[in-house]
């Protein structure tokens, strides 16, 4: 049996071998490694005597922020009636499951918590395939097929955009399609949208609300666009009607049983980042740019190694295969995604996720690489390539000039090649 988010437990890892003075090229964790910015610590430190109970839901000032942001962004038409402040959006993940009724339909691969909170709240999982011959979309034809399977009545559909762990986008066309047939399939969206805002030039994130409002509810927070993972501060925008008022109750039973409410002092630092200033819309454009610079470099470099990968279009996500040594693998002993990956951590001190872990096939040898820990393994070095990237954000300098340890990983990954050809 697992116990905990197989993304923890990576970490976990790493970092107990990093403290043994092991060296090790993390690219097993998702976690935006940039620092806070210097506002969102004013703010924190400002609001540290708040140390009183708030509203369950979350304070109605953050709400009316949260509403306008969202609103602003994305086009939404919210008020903050419909904002609920939670322990981070998988609290929130969790508590809309257990308040809407009918099974999950997950597309694969999925990230490693939809099928756990699932299973947590009693609900039967059913998946399919994203369309890997199309950049990983939504097949409306499979997506169907997994309606079909499901219990009559209501279900859930959990669409990640940008993808974890793919690091693609869905198109808008692809987008309205899901969101229409989930409207005449009486099919719910859980939308997570936490990394719609670190998309990759050229690409935009459109949310499934657009579509359809009264069936949709739109889950984010601040720990990707705001390097804020340890704050724990996520938001979701509940439809109008019956529906978000049921979804709130069962919000208000999880969160006054267990946690009461987000800390204060969090919740009124918050309001900073939901307020709109250039300084923190600046901030989050330019760490989606650092994002992008470092992901695209390692891309490229695995493009020219002959490594199948979709091309990374937001978050910093990549989800490469290695099918074209499968031969070679198992010649090595190596005849799964799992098994690759621990041969590339003993062989290369290369930490990836296998991607099993979201609940692919492990014959694809698929593997989960996220970018946002190279060369950022520490605060000071996080420090250091944000203020290299504004004093000069050309990618060449950046990548050559500041990220030996990047650089460093794909020559090991190109040896792994070597290995297998």
């Amino acid at each position: 049996m697992k116990y905990g988010s197989a993304t923890l437990v990576i970490n976990e890892k790493v970092k107990s071998m990093w403290d043994k003075g092991e060296n090790i090229y993390h690219l097993g964790f998702g976690e935006s490694r940039f620092p806070v910015h210097p506002l969102m610590a004013k703010a924190l430190a400002d609001n540290v005597h708040q140390h009183s109970y708030v509203p369950l839901q979350g304070i109605p000032e953050l709400r009316q922020k949260v509403s306008k942001f969202y609103n602003r962004q994305f086009q939404l038409n919210s008020d903050e009636s419909q904002v609920i402040v939670g322990v981070g959006s998988k609290s929130l993940l969790y508590a809309v499951m257990h308040s809407l009724p009918g099974d999950v339909i997950l597309p694969v691969p999925a990230w490693v918590s939809y099928k756990d909170q699932a299973e947590l709240n009693g609900r039967r999982v059913i998946t399919f395939d994203l369309d890997r011959a199309n950049g990983f979309e939504v097949s409306i034809k499979a997506l169907a097929k997994a309606r079909r399977l499901a219990k009559p009545g209501p279900c859930m559909l959990v669409l990640t955009n940008p993808n974890n762990p793919t690091g693609t986008i869905l198109s808008q066309d692809n987008v309205q399609k899901t969101a229409e047939y989930c409207r005449d399939n009486q099919i719910y969206i859980l939308s997570d949208e936490i990394y719609s805002l670190l998309t990759h030039g050229g690409f935009q994130h459109t949310t499934p609300a657009s579509f359809y409002p009264e069936g949709t509810i739109v889950l984010g927070g601040l720990s990707k666009i705001l390097s804020l993972g340890g704050w724990r501060i996520g938001v979701a925008i509940v439809p109008k009607g019956l529906l978000g008022d049921n979804i709130i109750d069962g919000f208000r039973h999880i969160a006054g049983s267990i946690w009461s409410c987000v800390p204060a002092p969090i919740q009124y630092a918050a309001m900073t980042a939901y307020e709109g200033t250039s300084e923190i819309e600046n901030f989050i454009f330019d760490c989606g740019s650092m994002h992008q610079i470092r992901t695209h470099y390692l891309y490229d470099q695995m493009c020219a190694m002959g490594i199948p990968c979709a091309a990374p279009q937001g978050a910093f996500y990549m989800y490469p295969n290695f099918n074209p040594w499968e031969d070679a693998l198992k010649v090595k002993g190596i005849h799964s995604d799992y098994e690759l990956g621990m041969h590339l951590l003993d062989n290369y001190e290369i930490a990836v996720l296998a991607g099993s872990e979201f609940m692919d096939d492990p014959q694809h040898y698929s593997v989960r690489l996220a970018t946002s820990y190279i060369d950022a393994e520490n605060e000071k070095a996080a420090i250091s390539i944000v203020k290299a990237y504004k004093s000069n954000p050309d990618p060449h300098t950046f990548i050559q000039d500041h990220h030996p340890r990047l650089k460093a990983l794909v020559q090991r990954l190109g040896e792994f090649i070597s290995s297998v050809s």
